[in-house]
């Protein structure tokens, strides 16, 4: 999955993907989830969004999709997508 795109927390370097492909493997795991958890209502799921103290030195800052001032990130913008596609009668 998603992880730091930074180079300074390097533990995590091997999970470190862009905030496009973080939203692309979002949106694969919740298609995964449905087609094989058949009760899994993705509007329950809940992912992570950053805490407003939050700094790219925060490794934890790196797994959100949002920032800490709660604007969006890429990943956010492919699930909103994605729940439209699933869900057209939600706004």
């Amino acid at each position: 999955m998603a992880g730091p795109a930074t180079r300074s927390h390097q533990a995590y370097a091997w999970h470190r993907v862009s905030e496009d492909e973080k939203g692309d493997n979002l949106v694969g795991a919740y298609k995964w989830a449905a087609e094989h958890w058949a009760p899994l209502d993705r509007r329950d799921v809940s992912v992570d969004d950053a805490d407003p103290g939050w700094t790219q030195d925060d490794e934890k800052y790196w797994w959100a999709i949002l920032n800490p001032d709660g604007s969006a990130r890429p990943a956010y913008q492919s699930l909103l997508q994605a729940r439209k596609k699933w869900h057209p009668t939600l706004t």
